[in-house]
């Protein structure tokens, strides 16, 4: 009987799982909404700015993990697994500063992924020597 009642509670768990809707990604064009108050913060004594408020905390916390993302190697090869060769010096508002100005480079890019943009405005400001 436990048995039987242990199936049906994990039948259930997977059938809300396949039923959930996957939540949507930030299209690259609201997250430009969030972030170019960044990109435009004011610098003084290296420091910076930053507005206080939502949606200015959620494209610095994007950053923050797009930014640990591009660091990341792979063990075997000691490469950047994204191909983005990021300066040791970088700063997390010049990244996003890169983001901002690529994204309205491209505005046919607005309704895509966020991350996907982001990651090839990362790619293009700092892509990886070619290996000979």
């Amino acid at each position: 009987m436990k048995t039987a009642h242990a199936s049906f509670i994990s039948l259930l768990i997977a059938i809300s799982f396949l039923s959930a809707k996957p939540a949507s990604a930030e299209t690259a064009e609201e997250m430009l909404s969030s972030c170019r108050p960044i990109a435009q913060a004011k610098m003084s004594d290296g420091k910076i700015s930053l507005p206080r408020d939502f949606d200015s905390g959620v494209c610095w916390g994007a950053f923050a993990t797009l930014d640990f993302m591009l660091t990341t190697v792979d063990s075997q090869t000691n490469k950047p697994m994204f191909q983005v060769c990021v300066p040791l010096n970088r700063t997390r508002p010049q990244l996003i500063a890169v983001f901002v100005k690529y994204i309205e480079d491209h505005p046919s890019r607005y309704a895509e992924d966020f991350q996907l943009v982001a990651f090839s405005s990362e790619q293009e400001a700092f892509p990886c020597p070619v290996a000979k």
